[in-house]
């Protein structure tokens, strides 16, 4: 395979800064959905939301928190495989050892069909 050293790669990046509906993810979601179809119909590659995206800052006791592989990893997930693109998002989880994590959580539908059992990539901040 020969590659052309002058050709540029290129990523088509949206940041979504929008609003949340504080601790209701089932409703951020819904605002979310004409965004995201917005930026996947620009073109983009990878779609960025904000932090915490889902539910607002919650703290260690707040039930807000969700397990992993819950409503809005499976959100990310979905939106991923309908728009093929790259979802992240943070989102409050309760790891396997029983303590919350603010979680970066990328999805793809290329991810979720090479991983199969994990779904998505989660990073610990």
């Amino acid at each position: 395979m020969t590659s052309d050293p002058s050709a540029k790669a290129s990523l088509r990046v949206a940041l979504l800064q929008h609003d949340i509906a504080w601790r209701d993810p089932v409703a951020t979601f819904e605002l979310l959905t004409g965004p995201i179809r917005h930026a996947a119909s620009a073109g983009t590659q990878l779609c960025v939301l904000s932090e915490t995206f889902s539910h607002g800052f919650v703290v260690a006791d707040d039930p807000g928190a969700e397990l992993e592989g819950g409503p809005s990893e499976r959100f990310l997930l979905d939106q991923a495989d309908a728009y093929d693109m790259w979802m992240a998002g943070s989102v409050i989880q309760i790891a396997s050892d029983g303590h919350a994590h603010n979680n970066m959580v990328v999805a793809s539908k290329r991810l979720h069909h090479s991983l199969c059992q994990t779904a998505a990539l989660r990073c610990r901040t």
